[in-house]
């Protein structure tokens, strides 16, 4: 079992024996980084797409705030904000945001995910 504040693996074996590790010293990481690599922002579904698609992320478990601000920001190729999907406080687990570009021309799109100090972007393209 992984202590969630200390992060060591703790291990008993049948021959009542047990064994202690820190995670730390082989990832050279403090608990608060290793928890930022388990965010994920996934690929649209479908891309290309007209004029739906649904946009899917993962915020992981935290011990220190159970709920934080997120955005989901939409932006066209000259880097301008067309829409914000999502900018509430949400706690950990996966979510589906469903994005409609109905008025929205043809084109190359990202949308980007902010979470704390955590901010990751992808590419879509949406077909009219």
């Amino acid at each position: 079992k992984i202590h969630p504040l200390t992060h060591e693996l703790i291990v008993g074996t049948h021959g009542r024996s047990m064994y202690k590790l820190d995670l730390n010293q082989f990832t050279g990481m403090a608990p608060q980084d290793m928890m930022v690599r388990n965010f994920k922002l996934f690929q649209n579904y479908p891309n290309p797409f007209n004029p739906l698609t649904v946009i899917r992320y993962t915020i992981p478990a935290t011990n220190v705030h159970p709920a934080k601000p997120v955005k989901l920001i939409v932006y066209n190729i000259l880097g301008q904000s067309v829409r914000v999907l999502v900018n509430v406080e949400q706690s950990a687990g996966t979510y589906n945001v469903h994005f409609d570009a109905t008025g929205l021309p043809s084109g190359v799109y990202f949308y980007e995910l902010h979470y704390g100090n955590f901010s990751q972007a992808r590419k879509m393209l949406l077909l009219q």
